[in-house]
């Protein structure tokens, strides 16, 4: 890893913070050759909090990530966007026996029937999206990582990451996406605080 920076923090390393399948909840490792850099590996949805907090100065992260937990926070700067790697967007899935719903608006008009629960991990890109749409009678239930693991009594609405892979996923649980109902999309950025850099 190679960064310049104009203004360079006295007494104090570089800090980066790069994405860990370790169950370690902190790993932090020295880089070689003399850099004044310390890498810490850490879950990817501690890296955004890490970042914007200060703690670190650098993360890789997915933009969905940051969207969700940076929101509108200005101590997070983007370093460099789509790195192409890990693309994936944020949308919106249904059962498919819902066949009155086949876009935003027809989900717009079943809620206004009756309350909507949400499974999804992502709570702020929801509820921006779905009052960007005119929903507000909903409730959102937290759920594991992918589709596969939501509340199987719930055959309702879910919000969640998707890859062409996983793509396939949604369907295997009998999910289907709208045409409008991309939240956002998503890939690899390197992010920076904005006070640090």
């Amino acid at each position: 890893l190679k960064a310049t920076f104009s203004r360079p923090r006295r007494n104090s390393c570089l800090r980066w913070v790069l994405m860990s399948r370790s169950t370690t909840r902190a790993n932090t490792s020295p880089v070689s050759r003399g850099l004044d850099v310390e890498v810490w590996l850490q879950r990817p949805t501690d890296i955004v909090r890490k970042v914007r907090d200060g703690d670190v100065d650098l993360g890789f992260t997915g933009y969905d990530l940051v969207a969700e937990h940076g929101g509108q926070d200005s101590a997070i700067v983007n370093v460099h966007e789509r790195l192409a790697y890990g693309e994936c967007r944020l949308s919106v899935g249904v059962p498919m026996s819902w066949t009155d719903c086949e876009c935003m608006a027809d989900l717009r008009a079943r809620s206004q029937r009756s309350e909507l629960r949400i499974a999804t991990k992502y709570y702020n890109e929801s509820r921006r999206f779905l009052a960007k749409h005119g929903i507000s009678d909903y409730h959102i239930v937290s759920i594991g990582r992918g589709p596969s693991r939501r509340p199987r009594k719930w055959a309702q609405p879910i919000a969640s990451s998707t890859s062409c892979r996983r793509a396939r996923r949604l369907r295997e649980n009998l999910l289907k996406e709208f045409p409008d109902g991309t939240l956002l999309q998503s890939s690899m950025h390197l992010i920076g605080n904005r006070a640090h850099l």
